[in-house]
């Protein structure tokens, strides 16, 4: 009865009287992955066409690149074929995807290639822990705040928690996903990067300002060296003073738009950005920062994502463009299990706070006087009580704790249990 419902349903939605956006916006959504698909893959063959070219220093530099990684490709097809799942999460493991369409780098002349070579063994100098001192302490210069988060597990609700606060700067549009600091970071970090996809990026990009007009792509530097941008006597990249500079210009705007609303309030001292993968950098490099991590069940965050998806199929939380074939749940588990053990890491460690969905959903004052303590900031969480977005985000019983034993397929729970049961017992979840 039930799928004659759904079946009767579906066919209301596409009557021409009443419209089907909802199926138009997931129909769209996919054509447009497999564009992007599409696109990848004609840039990868031609990357792949212009490394099979006779570089300067003779024809097996480039070449024998280009069949190293074609025979690599093959060869995980290869091992998938033969032993499943396991050859793909050890690819993954390595951070290399042998299907994925891979951007070569630009060919190289010879005195490049000596640069270059020179130039990486020297790598590890500039870091903001190394022997460079870092800038002195500024009350001009807003600290970086990190949420870390994987997708439905209450980033956007805590993102809100610290929007209460006049002491943090956020660009508070829903749901609070524009990236100032990453942007800014990555920026600058382009006058130093010696690797560029060849296919979108040459020298012939570079010749005119009059060039702006084209489409907005701009790259590294596309030669090798760059003798004006070298580091300065004590070591300094150039790409660290451009971010101090913007970093403080972006904070002296902060603090003039705070002061031109409520002159008589405090002062931004902080700015946060939900931020994801950040067991994947290197923290060592970035300037100094306070990091807030959320945890939730993976079980549960599945199956949320799952509801959410078919709710809404325009929206992939970034997972269905990462892993569009039948290697989604894997890719998935694999993120999962190196999240987790991060996680454990620093639950152990204790000094970077963990903020569990749990808690989140059923003491939103507790955690934000958590925050308070770390952050020295004050935070309102009654501004949040009668808030759509923390009925919607936060205090769904439908959507809260252990969802998973309802919603999800006993075989995909099952693989999240036999896949993933040590990582998640060392966070403290049950199998």
């Amino acid at each position: 009865m039930r799928r004659v419902s759904r079946k009767s349903g579906s066919d209301d939605r596409r009557d021409p009287d009443r419209g089907d956006t909802h199926a138009d916006a997931g129909e769209v959504a996919r054509l447009r992955r497999e564009l992007n698909a599409v696109q990848m893959e004609r840039l990868r063959l031609r990357s792949e066409l212009e490394q099979i070219r006779v570089s300067p220093l003779g024809p097996l530099i480039e070449p024998a690149r280009t069949v190293r990684l074609v025979v690599v490709r093959y060869l995980g097809r290869l091992r998938r074929l033969l032993f499943g799942a396991h050859s793909r999460m050890r690819s993954l493991t390595t951070g290399r995807d042998p299907d994925r369409p891979q951007r070569l780098p630009p060919r190289l002349s010879g005195s490049e290639l000596t640069w270059l070579v020179s130039s990486r063994l020297r790598r590890g100098r500039g870091r903001w822990t190394s022997s460079i001192p870092p800038p002195p302490p500024s009350p001009d210069w807003l600290t970086p705040i990190l949420v870390d988060y994987f997708g439905r597990d209450g980033s956007t609700v805590l993102m809100a928690l610290l929007a209460t606060s006049p002491e943090i700067a956020i660009d508070k549009r829903y749901p609070y996903e524009r990236r100032y600091f990453t942007y800014l970071w990555r920026w600058s970090r382009l006058l130093g990067r010696t690797d560029w996809p060849s296919a979108l990026w040459t020298k012939d990009d570079m010749v005119s300002i009059a060039q702006e007009q084209a489409p907005a792509l701009l790259g590294p530097p596309p030669w090798l060296p760059r003798v004006l941008l070298e580091p300065a006597r004590d070591g300094e990249p150039i790409s660290r003073r451009c971010f101090e500079l913007a970093w403080a210009e972006l904070s002296a705007r902060v603090g003039e738009r705070a002061r031109s609303r409520d002159p008589s309030g405090p002062e931004p001292s902080h700015y946060a950005e939900k931020h994801g993968n950040t067991w994947l950098v290197d923290l060592r490099e970035l300037p100094p920062l306070k990091l807030l991590v959320l945890l939730r069940d993976p079980r549960d965050t599945h199956a949320s994502t799952r509801a959410f998806e078919d709710k809404e199929p325009a929206t992939s939380f970034g997972i269905q463009d990462a892993w569009t074939r039948a290697d989604r749940l894997d890719g998935i588990l694999e993120r999962h299990r190196q999240r987790l053990r991060w996680i454990a890491g620093l639950l152990e460690d204790g000094q970077v706070p963990v903020i569990r969905y749990e808690d989140l959903s059923a003491d939103l004052a507790g955690v934000a006087r958590r925050l308070e303590r770390h952050l020295e900031v004050e935070l309102r969480p009654e501004a949040l009580g009668s808030d759509e977005l923390a009925a919607r985000h936060g205090s769904s019983s439908a959507d809260g704790s252990g969802r998973w034993q309802r919603d999800l397929d006993p075989e995909i729970a099952e693989r999240f249990n036999s896949e993933l049961g040590p990582e998640l017992e060392a966070v403290g979840f049950s199998r």
